[in-house]
């Protein structure tokens, strides 16, 4: 019979604990006892972990007791402490599942760095897998079509076709040589030939800055001043550059967006191969953005939408998804549900989109409206089943006069009516604000295949309405 060496007074040792059936080291622990004496504390009612008692009764249920192993043997007493620190964090990093990886305050941020990555990493996984569903169920963006002429005032284009010239070069060295007044003479032209091609554009394209949001404005106008900064040989290429410069901040812009969270490249090069892949008149007009200048793609790709609500490429992996056999990883279903939620909330919904709702929320009517108060009032009341939702549903009614215009009680009287409001299109025709450009790019990728129709106008018309928002009209 082997008898355990002696711990040398003044001395500890850390030690493993080990699991029989897949000799996985489950725990670090150190103790100044003999192993055996340490691990019968272990195996008996005397552990201090509840994760390590749970494993050890699971063992013992199987007739198998947990084995001990040193690490590292004779280790000074006052340093004990510090080597079995080390050696949890060391384990940690290798990615071994200890079950006392919470006992360091390194454990704790490396375990929660770790959870972070890993969930991370599953989102994106589960993102790209749904913008390879969207490419192939709705196809990429709408193509920009036939671009009308656009009217370049005279003061913009002197100073624009002065660009090809080696305008910027001539700037920098007034600048560098100290020629003040020189420097200021160009940047006033250049702020006035911004000045009157910005008062042309935002006529030429005034639906579109009426649908959006005062950001996505200021957007267009930003993007318009830098616009005159890129050399264009003759004005047909210049009013081309700015028509497409609305196209892609219209239609790219959900699929950019969609890329961005599963992670695809980004360059230019493989967003144009993946982006207008399926279509050659989207693969034309980003090649022609990208030939203009090397970081068009990149700056018009900066989303105005409040970060505070999902974006557009959530909205579109969201409609993708319902018009698919595709269910969400499960990782980015909250998401999905608090994006379809909110369509809900505003009577945006297909009945593709309600289904995939239900099936990845079983309670999607209260996610989306809340509990059901009428259902409660008319118990309290002794009323009939429903009366209390069609007094709510009437006093809603926009038909009614004076009727009541609530948000919490159009979601009250939308829950009474035991079904998830559904629409025929999911545009948000009528809408204003950050996100509905997106938004109605979404749907009309629905149209153009075949899978949503407009019941206000056929299918080539609403296109065709769609892309007049980026087509300019002469002022």
């Amino acid at each position: 019979m082997t008898t355990a060496p002696a711990v040398k007074p003044g001395t500890g040792t850390i030690y493993r604990l080990v699991d029989p059936r897949d000799h996985e080291t489950r725990y670090i622990g150190q103790t100044v006892q003999p192993l055996p004496t340490r691990l019968s504390g272990h195996y008996g009612k005397s552990s201090k972990s509840p994760k390590v008692r749970a494993w050890v009764a699971e063992l013992k249920a199987s007739g198998l007791k947990p084995l001990i192993e040193p690490v590292s043997e004779n280790v000074p007493a006052d340093q004990l402490l510090a080597a079995e620190r080390a050696e949890i964090t060391r384990l940690i990093l290798a990615g071994r599942p200890l079950l006392n990886e919470l006992s360091t305050a390194e454990g704790r941020e490396l375990a929660r760095l770790r959870d972070q990555r890993d969930h991370e990493a599953a989102e994106m996984t589960g993102w790209r897998e749904l913008a390879a569903v969207a490419m192939d169920v709705l196809g990429g963006p709408v193509p920009p079509g036939d671009l009308p002429g656009f009217a370049i005032p005279e003061e913009t284009w002197k100073f624009w076709s002065q660009v090809t010239q080696g305008y910027a070069a001539r700037k920098a060295e007034m600048l560098r040589r100290g020629d003040y007044d020189g420097w200021n003479r160009m940047d006033r032209e250049q702020r006035e030939a911004v000045r009157f091609l910005w008062f042309r554009c935002r006529g030429s394209w005034g639906e579109l800055r009426g649908i959006a949001s005062d950001s996505f404005d200021r957007r267009m106008q930003h993007l318009f001043a830098s616009a005159i900064e890129v050399p264009c040989a003759t004005r047909q290429q210049g009013s081309k550059l700015l028509a497409l410069m609305v196209w892609y901040t219209v239609a790219v812009q959900p699929w950019r967006h969609l890329a961005e969270l599963g992670g695809i490249a980004l360059d230019d090069s493989s967003f144009i191969g993946w982006c207008g892949g399926q279509d050659p008149g989207v693969r034309e007009a980003l090649l022609f953005l990208a030939s203009a200048d090397p970081k068009m793609i990149g700056r018009l790709s900066v989303r105005v939408d409040d970060p505070r609500f999902y974006g557009p490429g959530h909205y579109l992996a969201a409609v993708a998804a319902a018009y698919s056999s595709a269910i969400p990883a499960l990782a980015i279903q909250s998401q999905m549900k608090t994006v379809l939620g909110r369509c809900a909330q505003d009577h945006e919904m297909t009945q593709p989109m309600a289904d995939l709702l239900v099936r990845i929320d079983q309670k999607a009517l209260d996610s989306a409206f809340g509990a059901d108060i009428g259902a409660d009032i008319d118990r309290d009341l002794h009323l009939s089943p429903g009366t209390a939702g069609r007094v709510m549903l009437a006093l809603v009614d926009p038909g009614r006069l004076g009727h009541i215009s609530d948000p919490n009680l159009q979601k009250a009287a939308d829950r009474a009516t035991q079904t998830l409001p559904v629409t025929d299109l999911p545009d948000y025709g009528g809408w204003h604000g950050y996100g509905i450009v997106g938004a109605r790019a979404v749907a009309a990728c629905l149209v153009r295949a075949g899978l949503g129709e407009s019941k206000w106008k056929p299918s080539d018309e609403y296109l065709a309405h769609h892309q007049a928002l980026w087509l300019p009209k002469d002022c």
